[in-house]
């Protein structure tokens, strides 16, 4: 899986995660993850990396929960998280700052990201 992201101040991290089928009170979630240190400068990054599906993992369709880039800071861990259908609010942005105050972490507008469910068979 690839993954293409811009931030002014640098990626430490990139990561996503799919919810386990609904119904299903066993099993795993997919994630992916690209880190640490993407990159240090800001600009636009591009990341690939691998799932691995195992045993946790059964039959179903997995649904997008949340894309987060997190910030490469020394003092303080700083990201922006994009709910997908499984979030906590879909369709919205949520990270530090995006409520016009350093530091703090609010929703802050919507979307248009679009991500695809995973069918594990």
């Amino acid at each position: 899986m690839t993954v293409t992201a811009s931030d002014e101040t640098g990626i430490h991290e990139i990561y996503a995660r799919w919810d386990r089928p609904s119904g299903l009170s066993y099993g795993g979630d997919l994630v992916f993850r690209c880190s640490p240190t993407v990159s240090n400068t800001g600009g636009t990054v591009t990341c690939t990396n691998y799932l691995v599906l195992d045993a946790s993992h059964y039959s179903g369709i997995y649904q997008l929960n949340v894309v987060a880039l997190y910030s490469p800071s020394t003092d303080q861990t700083y990201e922006t998280e994009y709910y997908g259908p499984a979030g906590d609010d879909p369709g919205r942005l949520k990270g530090h700052g995006r409520g016009g105050v350093v530091g703090v972490s609010e929703f802050g507008g919507d979307h248009n990201l679009t991500m695809p469910s995973f069918t594990v068979e």
